[in-house]
């Protein structure tokens, strides 16, 4: 996938912000990585809106444009309601879009990642996982250049949903959540636990993506994706294992299913596990 360049001009009721090919120029590592063309102010881009919506900031309205397949660009202003913005999103160019898979009462999340029924293969290489992979209406990985794009573009909350096989149901969020680039090896950044899982993510901070065929860990003796069947930020190894084989519950193997130790250890593949992201207000 090509990244993403940035270029600008400003509007005092409106701001366009529009997308143009190029390369993403990051420093090592670089979190604040430009991802949408400069703004233009003092202009409004007219015609091809395909959707307009309120939003409570500049940061909402990008994510709802990377989020929607058709939008290449967007008009942000002032609305009505003094205390929201308007969002006009528009299909003006083309840029490959995420849609949006669930609900959730408290916060409207992107999907990042989803696991239901073990029916896609995740112990997959690097190239995949940084393209992404699976369908959006079942299992998939969002793809690890798409969550650098959306970790880069504002501060963005994590929420993690977990199920076991038995019905019980939890979850983990994180005030702070970003990947850096490829060139960085996709370093995760991740802080500010709450929820009823336990933490069992803070432990990968810092480290790098790990696939079968790329070894970023800092395990001495081993590539941790191989010795657990994943991929993942691991460290030397993990807390966390969530792109773990599927073993429908409690498996005889050590740390090798989808696993979230703080939840149902190492001997246990969830049955149900989605990552999703938002922006923070």
């Amino acid at each position: 996938m090509e990244g993403v360049k940035v270029q600008f001009l400003l509007n005092l009721s409106f701001l366009l912000i529009s997308f143009t090919n190029g390369d993403i120029r990051m420093i090592t590592p670089n979190f604040k990585a430009v991802n949408f063309a400069r703004e233009i102010r003092g202009r409004r881009l007219n015609g091809s809106v395909i959707r307009e919506i309120e939003v409570d900031s500049e940061g909402s309205c990008r994510l709802q444009c990377v989020e929607e397949e058709s939008c290449m660009s967007y008009n942000f202003g002032p609305s009505k309601n003094k205390k929201r913005f308007k969002c006009q999103l528009s299909d003006s160019d083309r840029f490959v879009g995420l849609k949006n898979f669930t609900e959730d009462d408290e916060y409207l999340y992107r999907g990042v990642k989803r696991r239901l029924d073990g029916s896609v293969d995740f112990y997959l290489g690097w190239e995949s996982y940084k393209r992404g992979f699976g369908n959006l209406s079942g299992e998939f990985w969002l793809g690890n250049d798409n969550l650098h794009r959306l970790t880069a573009v504002d501060d963005v909350i994590l929420r993690v949903d977990l199920e076991d096989f038995d019905g019980n149901v939890t979850y983990a969020a994180y005030t702070t959540f970003k990947v850096a680039n490829e060139a960085d090896k996709y370093q995760l950044l991740i802080e500010g636990y709450k929820g009823t899982a336990g933490d069992s993510m803070t432990f990968q901070r810092d480290m790098n993506f790990t696939t079968k065929d790329e070894d970023n860990d800092v395990h001495d003796q081993w590539n941790c994706a191989i010795e657990y069947k994943g991929a993942w930020w691991y460290k030397g190894c993990h807390s966390s294992n969530l792109n773990g084989l599927y073993h429908n519950g409690p498996h005889n193997s050590f740390a090798d299913g989808v696993n979230w130790f703080d939840f149902r250890g190492y001997r246990y593949s969830l049955k149900r596990t989605e990552m999703k992201i938002k922006a923070r207000i």
